[in-house]
């Protein structure tokens, strides 16, 4: 499935998968080796997922958008921030998501969940079905289940929620729609 979705924007897209930080560094290596540039980490190196693995995306094109998540992944907000600023203005709507993630998150500057919802909703605007990951809808469903930055309504979280599952299966989403569904 990452593989299906780093294709849609980027055909020269690689995707492995990490089982320990020494397996990134190494496979990171050996790409950047063949001319490749790590563009995308499904759990930024936090292994979150529950398989216990992280999927890297490698990528011979280096495009603004593509310079900011290296940026972002290098811990260089204020660059990141810059460049993916610079990506929305030409409407990559993805770019919109990383914004919300990182006003969201505090990266380099106050966490402010309202400005992270108007993000995530810009880019579900912007990109909608077309978006590569159910990220955005998964990152604003959360701020309305929890009322954070919007005022909380459990059926927008819902419809969100729904419909992350429906575009990539999130299994995120799935789990944070069962918490709805609890708390009914």
């Amino acid at each position: 499935m990452y593989e299906t979705v780093a294709r849609r924007e980027d055909p020269t897209a690689v995707v492995v998968a990490a089982y320990s930080e020494k397996e990134v560094t190494a496979l990171t290596e050996k790409y950047e080796a063949e001319g490749y540039h790590l563009i995308d980490a499904n759990a930024f190196g936090e292994f979150i997922n529950d398989k216990g693995r992280e999927i890297l995306v490698f990528s011979k094109q280096d495009t603004t958008f593509q310079k900011a998540r290296r940026l972002l992944f290098d811990e260089d907000y204020e660059q990141a921030e810059k460049l993916f600023r610079q990506a929305a203005l030409t409407g990559h709507a993805e770019a919109f998501t990383y914004l919300g993630y990182m006003h969201r998150k505090g990266l380099g500057m106050r966490r402010d969940d309202a400005v992270a919802a108007e993000f995530y909703q810009t880019a579900i605007d912007i990109g909608g079905e077309t978006l590569l990951s159910s990220t955005a809808y998964n990152n604003l469903g959360v701020l309305y289940q929890k009322g954070e930055g919007v005022k909380q309504d459990l059926k927008k979280a819902r419809e969100l929620f729904s419909k992350a599952i429906e575009m990539d299966g999130s299994e995120l989403s799935q789990r944070h729609l069962e918490e709805i569904r609890n708390m009914d």
